[in-house]
């Protein structure tokens, strides 16, 4: 066994020059040697499919068994490396030093299944609470629920598809071009560019698109060489011309020309100088906390009549990242603690909640067709030695997400808060009324999209007959619709999609 042991680490010493193809040098391995056993589900063998590339990095029973670019914590190196696999009486030879070897410096090149290839798990920004996985032509979306906001590799790595949010995004590469389904059939489309040996991919915005340049950046989960000069964000090759055609990047400075804002990857927010640049920024995030529940109800009253507490009111707009165009339909996702600081569903709360409501001081709605927002609650008790918080969570229609907590003024408990002492821009001033407290927090969204229009049923920017076939067909089949279609179906506002609406759309269509 040691001789297997030291056999790969003086292979590991030396420079691996030829990077691991895992379809023709990895999956013969496991199809040669393992797959009598660990197939269809590994159902008898630790949960543990090694029949595709998905399969092994899906994991077993035991979470993930490929750790990208630590072969040495890798479940399934450490089994290999301190077992005779595949067993003894199995009918087949154990595997030898070499395909031992191959398979630690694959794993170690960041168990890619190609280089330049999109599947696998990607952190946008390279950290944050938010972790996307491509696999099978499928985007799953994974948020980090961790109370101490330790949302690093290990984090990720213990989760599997069953943890990640439901309804995940169908895409399709051809070529260097990745179209996602965002939300039922609204299709956004990127250009990808790799770089560090595919460790790093560009998402550019598709030509076609009222903005330009870069959307974004991820990177893949276990990177961390970011001293690496393939990240050089101004390379040699870049050359703009010196036409004046401002545009403004959303990192709030005026750039001459689409041109430069691209060469030092920056997203272009919109076209033009900045306006009011030292004054506006994109709304910060915050940890999610460990008590989200997705499925609240559509209601911007969160807290009956009779629940113990001030009574809170807060309103405000929901904005484009020019902080100056609003965002209409975007779900806005509400909970927080009663007034003693006892969150209802995840604690056995001694006081509030006297309607037995399982979803109390939780709900969900929609900003409306001038980006407004409305909640009603009561004012947050002390949940430990944490100030008064209410989590939030917004989803735009072009799926940019924002996690984060709303705070409030003078709170004696934020200044030993990690979480409140960063977030200046969202302390939410109260005034007091015979009411209760009122206080006012616009939210400022990644995104340059003006949202949905009522009646856009199938939201393709226009309002027509296509629109009508499809409520029609809703209403009829009693068909299961998103979140965004119950916004954009509900023309009447009065919380229901039914004959009245389309009543309303064939005016509206009439009208225009």
């Amino acid at each position: 066994m040691n001789i297997i042991k030291n056999s790969i680490l003086v292979s590991l010493i030396f420079p691996l020059y030829a990077n691991v193809d895992y379809n023709f040098e990895i999956q013969p391995i496991f199809d040669n040697n393992c797959i009598s056993c660990h197939i269809d589900g590994g159902t008898y063998f630790g949960g543990l499919d090694l029949s595709s590339y998905s399969e092994v990095m899906e994991g077993g029973n035991s979470g993930n068994v490929i750790v990208p670019f630590d072969y040495s914590n890798s479940l399934l190196w450490q089994h290999l490396n301190s077992n005779y696999m595949p067993p003894y009486g199995s009918g087949v030879y154990p595997l030898s030093t070499s395909q031992i070897n191959l398979i630690a410096q694959w794993i170690d090149e960041g168990a890619l299944f190609e280089s330049n290839e999109i599947e696998g798990r990607w952190l946008p920004g390279g950290f944050g609470n938010t972790m996307y996985e491509f696999i099978d032509g499928l985007r799953y979306t994974y948020y980090c629920d961790d109370s101490n906001n330790a949302c690093d590799s290990t984090y990720w790595d213990l989760l599997d598809t069953s943890n990640a949010i439901p309804n995940p995004n169908p895409y399709v590469v051809v070529g260097n071009t990745l179209s996602i389904d965002i939300f039922f059939g609204n299709v956004a489309t990127y250009s990808l560019d790799y770089r560090c040996d595919g460790q790093v991919v560009d998402f550019y915005y598709d030509e076609d698109d009222f903005t330009e340049g870069l959307h974004s950046t991820m990177y893949r989960l276990g990177f961390d060489d970011f001293n690496n000069e393939c990240l050089d964000t101004n390379p040699d090759d870049c050359s703009c011309t010196e036409e004046w055609n401002p545009v403004c990047g959303i990192d709030g400075n005026t750039y001459s020309n689409a041109c430069y804002a691209t060469c030092e990857y920056v997203v272009i927010a919109y076209e033009g100088e900045c306006i009011n640049n030292n004054e506006c920024s994109l709304t910060t995030d915050d940890i999610l906390g460990p008590y989200y529940f997705e499925d609240a109800p559509f209601r911007s009253v969160i807290a009956h009549a009779n629940e113990p507490g001030q009574r809170l009111f807060i309103s405000g707009n929901i904005k484009q990242n020019d902080c100056e165009n609003s965002i209409s339909g975007s779900l806005i996702e509400i909970w927080q603690a009663n007034d003693e600081g006892c969150y209802g569903i995840v604690e056995d709360c001694d006081t509030g909640n006297p309607e037995n409501d399982y979803f109390n001081l939780r709900g969900k709605f929609f900003s409306d067709v001038n980006g407004d927002y409305t909640l009603e609650s009561i004012l947050p008790g002390y949940y430990g030695s944490r100030p008064r918080h209410i989590h939030i969570k917004i989803t735009t229609p072009d799926e940019e997400v924002l996690v984060s907590q709303l705070y409030f003024e003078n709170d004696p408990y934020c200044e030993n808060d990690q979480w409140c002492q960063d977030a200046d821009d969202r302390i939410i001033s109260l005034v007091e009324d015979e009411f209760g407290v009122n206080g006012e927090m616009n939210l400022i969204m990644n995104s340059s999209e003006n949202g949905i229009s009522l009646g856009d049923i199938n939201f393709d920017g226009l309002i027509n007959v296509q629109d009508i076939v499809l409520l029609v067909g809703i209403i009829i089949d009693d068909s299961m619709i998103n979140d965004f279609q119950l916004f954009s179906g509900n023309i009447n506002s009065d919380s229901n999609i039914d004959i009245l609406d389309i009543v309303q759309l064939v005016n509206i269509i009439l009208n225009n």
